[in-house]
């Protein structure tokens, strides 16, 4: 869908910090431009997808009038409820129905395929999910958990649209399935992200008190906030989520 021009305060916000945190610019390669490439696909669920696709291709654009503003793109709650629970989860993954204005600038950074990064690239392509969407993803948390993994096994693929669903219903209990996931997909390096931003929004207090939290969260953090990959990050991350879902499934 074509999106239009639009300004949104936060992502004006972030250009200017991006811009004041950026000292040194130093020219990407295609290597990284190839990785933040892959840091931003998404995974089509399966489920009902034809469907669902035909009812998105009729939501009708509002009209380019000028006029700068955020718009919804969505089909109607009808429509939405008539789907069944598999399909409105394919809805909401390939479809976030709110369209700002993004950064135009590259914000592709010189290796990026040895970073951890703290934040994931989601809305940094100007969309992001309506409230209803968000309402969708917290009332069925489990059911989300279930059908993100199902569609894993099938496309042997964690795109960055089920990343952020798995962070925004903090999901512990699939802390397992996700280190699963990553010892056979460590070049998806945004996996440590998930896990790290899950530890954040559980507020999880040796994650909170490392190096690593204060160096991803603290001071004038932004999207491209990172540490170096290495064993031993990857090996606090790992553990430290593995020793946090430890403690939450022994209460």
């Amino acid at each position: 869908m074509k999106r239009i021009i639009s300004v949104s305060l936060f992502m004006i916000c972030l250009c200017t910090t991006l811009v004041a945190q950026e000292h040194v610019y130093v020219e990407p390669t295609q290597a990284d431009r190839n990785y933040r490439a892959y840091r931003e696909q998404e995974t089509k669920p399966e489920f009902g997808l034809r469907k669902v696709e035909s009812l998105i291709k009729k939501i009708k654009e509002p009209e380019d009038d000028g006029m700068v503003a955020d718009y919804i793109a969505a089909i109607s709650k009808d429509e939405f409820k008539r789907l069944n629970l598999k399909e409105q989860f394919t809805y909401v993954m390939i479809h976030p129905e709110v369209y700002s204005q993004a950064c135009i600038d590259d914000m592709t950074s010189r290796g990026e395929d040895q970073k951890i990064f703290g934040l994931l690239t989601f809305r940094l392509s100007g969309v992001d999910w309506s409230a209803d969407q968000y309402k969708f993803l917290k009332q069925n948390r489990d059911t989300v958990q279930t059908l993100i993994f199902e569609t894993i096994a099938v496309k042997k693929h964690m795109g960055v649209n089920l990343k952020s669903a798995l962070v925004e219903i903090s999901a512990w209990e699939s802390i397992p399935a996700m280190i699963r996931y990553y010892q056979t997909n460590r070049k998806d390096r945004d996996v440590l992200t998930v896990l790290s931003l899950i530890l954040k929004k559980e507020q999880y207090t040796p994650y909170l008190k490392s190096k690593m939290y204060g160096k991803l969260y603290l001071g004038d953090a932004n999207y491209m906030t990172s540490v170096r990959f290495n064993t031993a990050n990857e090996q606090f991350l790992l553990s430290t989520a593995q020793d946090y879902y430890n403690q939450k499934i022994s209460k």
